[in-house]
């Protein structure tokens, strides 16, 4: 179905009082998606509705707050959505997958990830100038409790960050983020030294030199019953 030609505040008026919600498969754009979350957000916690599930977009709300999941903004589109989760205080839970989110404001991203529980930007070309303003959010966050960077590129980050992320946070996802085999066995130690954490996924990383190295630390962590240490790797071979 077109809904082009449906004004955002009509739609939201004839959806606010159903409680699942979806348009998938219609043709509306990623713009106009954006611009119907920006019309039910406010309004939702006290509505009817607790799921809008459209094609890049999807929100859920619960009593521990809303969760919202994205596909393949672009910086636009994904500005707009930032700023509406960055002014709303009843989104707890923010995933954003794919895109190309490089030209975002570094300090936007450290805003959201501050004040949010659950932040995921998994596979969305961030440069290492907004990861390390990500990861510093999460280290000096009171309410972050857990970030995942999977498919990002964080092989030019501060070993020492990553490590301190580790040490704050209850979840960490760091699979194919191309970690050094330093930064590798750093975050490892900071996550067995951890009195929070209790998830980290490792999958994927590079293994440079010699892996029984890697598997000292991996043995070590292991002693902790309450942590599980998700991990593989492939060998370097350049």
């Amino acid at each position: 179905i077109d809904l082009s030609f449906v004004s955002l505040p009509v739609l939201k008026e004839s959806i606010c009082n159903v409680r699942k919600v979806s348009l998938e498969r219609n043709s509306q754009n990623r713009l106009y998606e954006v611009g119907l979350v920006k019309e039910c957000l406010p309004s939702m916690p006290s509505s009817k509705m607790r799921y809008l599930h459209l094609n890049d977009l999807k929100m859920a709300s619960s009593k521990r707050g809303i969760r919202i999941h994205s596909e393949l903004l672009n910086s636009i589109e994904a500005t707009m959505l930032l700023k509406m989760v960055k002014t709303n205080s009843t989104v707890k839970e923010l995933t954003m997958m794919g895109g190309n989110l490089s030209k975002i404001d570094e300090e936007l991203l450290f805003k959201i990830v501050l004040n949010l529980k659950s932040v995921s930007f998994i596979g969305t070309h961030l440069t290492t100038e907004q990861l390390t303003r990500i990861v510093s959010a999460a280290i000096l966050s009171d309410s972050l409790q857990s970030l995942n960077l999977s498919s990002n590129k964080l092989s030019d980050m501060s070993s020492e960050q990553l490590v301190t992320a580790a040490e704050r946070l209850n979840v960490l996802g760091l699979e194919s983020t191309r970690l050094t085999q330093e930064q590798c066995i750093a975050v490892i130690g900071g996550a067995t030294a951890s009195p929070t954490l209790r998830f980290l996924n490792l999958n994927m990383v590079v293994v440079e030199k010699n892996i029984n190295e890697v598997f000292e630390v991996l043995k070590e962590a292991k002693k902790r019953e309450d942590l599980y240490i998700r991990y593989d790797h492939y060998i370097d071979q350049g």
